[in-house]
């Protein structure tokens, strides 16, 4: 998946490869024996229909991983 607009119009054919592509990255991660929470999931379904762009997506994993601040 190439870095994408957010809003930007993606046909069916791109969608669907990019969500072939979020799947297989999920299940390298199992393989792996690592878990892909579900908040990185919904990120990365919504960088694969192009509602997301991959700086927006690396951002809000940052943010969810970020230190606690006190």
């Amino acid at each position: 998946m190439g870095e994408q607009r957010v809003g930007m119009t993606l046909s069916e054919e791109q969608i669907a490869q990019n969500l072939r592509d979020v799947a297989y990255a999920i299940a390298q991660q199992r393989i792996e024996g690592l878990t892909v929470s579900e908040e990185a999931q919904a990120d990365m379904w919504e960088l694969a229909h192009g509602r997301l762009t991959i700086a927006e997506c690396i951002e809000r994993v940052k943010a969810r991983h970020a230190p606690a601040e006190g």
